[in-house]
Formats: structure tokens, C-alpha cells, sequence
């Protein structure tokens, strides 16, 4: 999700056309990794995924002996990993536990490659961490092929069975409402689209509309993006036969702290991986844009980051 006003018109109905009908009630997870050190979070994202995974889907609980070059993660006994696959396992999918040395890293993102993994899951960090992402997650975040989920055992049970789906511009967004769609559908829930309507102008150089209709009426800017999120939900719509519910809203505000509200309720929160150079955060090579970070860290619920390749 950008930090842009709403003013291009995005051509939902070619894009769901070009996918072949995004909304499927097919497994979004079939293979899946999950990175399992022991942490309660760790564990908590096997148990989503498990829950998430349909019958016959195989996740692949991977616990990464680290290497003198990656002090970051703690290894485990094959008994231990026993033992946290056998607890989150469901009965629908098939669990195995895998046990390798190296780079966490990379070790995760081989894993993922060599079984055409589907979807990438990690605990999200805790304690005096809580609100800062992890070397290791920040790195998956930004070379992971997949989908990567970010689960805390300290987010409650969701109020409301809903998927809420920040839309933006480009690529990453569009991968994100497919996403978005096909797990609502797949699932029974809910889908909410979300589109932050920044309070300022903002300028960049497609966006020449968005800066003049900001100064001759903020209401514009409001009225295009709700007008753009109607046309994707009923682009939505009409790949469906299951009735999916959908609802939309353009609050004014940062993407951070729009999509932080707007997940309060919700059981999950999708988001598209943009790249903001000028705004991000983490080492030179590693970087999240800050809208990104602070969502993750601060959202109620799961977070689903999707790249552009999903």
C-alpha cells in the first residue's frame, strides 16, 4: 500500500480477468514453511498455519541450527520439534519437522525454493522486541518469492471473522487482493478493502492530479479512491459464485495507522510489498519501508506481506 492520494484508475477487471478469477476456494497454503525456534510466537505461527492449511496441504516446521556466522536462532532437539509439530498439527494437514544448519535466512529461503513453497511463516518478535522486526524477518520480508505471514501468540482472538486488504497502486497491491480474495473465499470470511487517503498532498511524478485536487477539494481524493475500491470489490464479485461479503473504506490518514485500525477487529490483515527507498528502516542492505514496519509490529492480528512474484 502506497502513501499516495487515490487518483489513477487501476483496471480491476482486467487484472482479475488476466489471473483467470482470483477468488478460487482452493488451498493458498498446499506447501508452506514455517521457521520454529521454540518461541511461543514461532508456534503460534505453525498453529495459523495449520489452521489455515487444507486437508492434504504439507507445512514444513524448519528449525535452523545457527551457524558461527548466524548467532540469531536457537536449535532444537529433534524432540523438541517433535514435540511443537505434534501440539499445533490439526489433523488436516500433514506436518514434518525439519531440522538443517546455517544462515537462518537462508536457510529458510532454500527450503522454501526447493519445495516450491506457497507461503513463508515467522513469530513475530516480543517482549522489549515487540515493536521492532527481527534481522531474520526483515531479510524474508524482502527476498521471500511468497507470501510470508507474521503471527504473535500475544494477538487475542479476532472479534470479527474478517480479511482486510490494504489497496494501494502497482504490482505488489494487486498480488495482495488476489491473495486477500482467494483466502476470504477459501475461508468463509469476510473481505474488507482498505485504502488510506493521505491528509496532505503528496507529490510524485504521476500524481500531478492527486496534488491539484487535494488544494482545490480534499474531498476528491476521498471520493476516487472509494470510487476505485467499489470496482475492484465488484471485480471481486464477479469471480466468485460463494457470495463473498465485501465491504470498503477510504479513511484519511497514514497507511500505518489506517491499516492498524482498520485490522483491530479483524482475523487478518494483507498487505502488497512496495519498495520506498527514502523511507525504510533496517541495515543498508535489508530494508521495510516504515509504513510497513510499524504495521506489522503494531497490527492485532496476522499479517500477510505479498510480493510482487505471488
Amino acid at each position: 500500500m502506497d502513501d499516495d492520494p487515490s487518483g489513477d484508475s487501476t483496471d480491476w477487471g482486467s487484472i482479475l480477468e488476466t489471473y483467470g478469477g482470483i477468488v478460487r476456494p482452493e488451498s493458498l497454503v498446499r506447501s508452506a514453511v514455517v521457521g520454529l525456534d521454540g518461541t511461543a510466537n514461532s508456534r503460534a505461527a505453525l498453529e495459523w498455519v495449520c489452521r489455515s492449511a487444507a486437508p492434504g496441504d504439507v507445512v514444513h516446521a524448519v528449525n535452523v541450527h545457527a551457524g558461527d556466522d548466524a548467532p540469531s536462532v536457537e536449535s532444537a532437539t529433534q524432540h523438541d520439534l517433535d514435540a511443537w509439530v505434534a501440539a499445533a498439527a490439526t489433523g488436516r494437514a500433514i506436518v514434518r519437522s525439519v531440522a538443517t544448519a546455517g544462515n537462518c535466512t537462508d536457510e529458510l529461503l532454500r527450503v522454501a525454493d526447493h519445495l516450491d513453497a506457497q507461503l513463508l511463516a515467522v513469530g513475530r518478535s516480543s517482549g522489549r522486541l515487540a515493536h521492532r522486526l527481527g534481522r531474520t524477518t526483515v531479510q524474508l520480508i524482502e527476498r521471500a518469492r511468497c507470501p510470508i505471514v507474521i503471527v504473535s501468540d500475544e494477538v487475542p482472538d479476532a472479534p470479527t471473522n474478517t480479511v482486510v486488504a490494504g489497496v494501494g497502486h502497482g504490482a505488489a497491491t494487486s498480488a495482495a487482493l488476489r491473495w486477500a480474495a482467494r483466502y476470504a473465499d477459501a475461508h468463509h470470511t469476510a473481505l474488507r478493502l482498505i485504502r488510506a487517503v493521505p491528509n496532505r498532498p503528496v507529490f510524485r511524478s504521476d500524481g500531478l492530479l492527486d496534488v491539484m485536487a487535494w488544494y482545490i477539494d480534499r474531498d476528491m481524493a476521498t471520493d476516487w479512491a472509494l470510487d476505485d475500491l467499489e470496482s475492484a470489490a465488484e471485480s471481486i464479485a464477479r469471480s466468485t459464485d460463494n457470495g463473498l461479503p465485501i465491504s470498503w473504506s477510504a479513511p484519511a490518514g497514514s497507511p500505518a495507522r489506517v491499516l492498524t485500525e482498520e485490522s483491530a477487529s479483524a482475523s487478518l490483515l494483507v498487505v502488497g510489498l512496495h519498495q520506498d527507498a527514502d523511507a525504510s528502516v533496517g541495515d543498508a542492505d535489508h530494508d521495510v519501508a516504515h509504513w510497513l514496519h510499524h504495521t506489522i509490529t503494531h497490527a492485532p492480528c496476522p499479517v500477510v506481506v505479498v510480493p510482487v512474484l505471488a
